[in-house]
């Protein structure tokens, strides 16, 4: 078996700077995530089909907090629930659920130009 020898410069530093991060208060992280993620957002509705419209109209992002509460909130692009007549399809009955994910998947093409 090949023995690797790794030497990190810097690395207290790092720990350090990690755990001023971890000091920082919540209300500061979730702003500045949410600030971060609405360009993404932005980018991704310009660049989405637009048949209808919907799908445009339809994306929002949605803030989360961990289930442990320790964490900060990280933000995420969903679809708005109040299309679920559009991007969900009917049950049996006609009807349609709100089970199941409500996760938005970025493709590639969507983010162009997104930095």
């Amino acid at each position: 078996m090949a023995q690797i020898n790794l030497k990190i410069e810097g690395m207290d530093k790092l720990v350090g700077k990690f755990k001023q991060i971890g000091g920082i208060p919540k209300k500061h992280v979730t702003s500045a995530s949410k600030k971060a993620m609405n360009p993404v957002l932005k980018k991704a509705k310009a660049n989405a089909p637009e048949d209808t419209g919907d799908l445009k109209k339809g994306m929002k992002l949605v803030g989360e907090k961990s289930s442990r509460g320790k964490t900060k909130k990280v933000y995420r692009i969903v679809f708005d629930r109040e299309y679920n007549e559009v991007f969900q399809k009917k049950n049996a009955e006609g009807k349609v659920t709100s089970n199941g994910p409500r996760i938005l998947i970025i493709n590639e093409s969507l983010l162009e130009g997104c930095s």
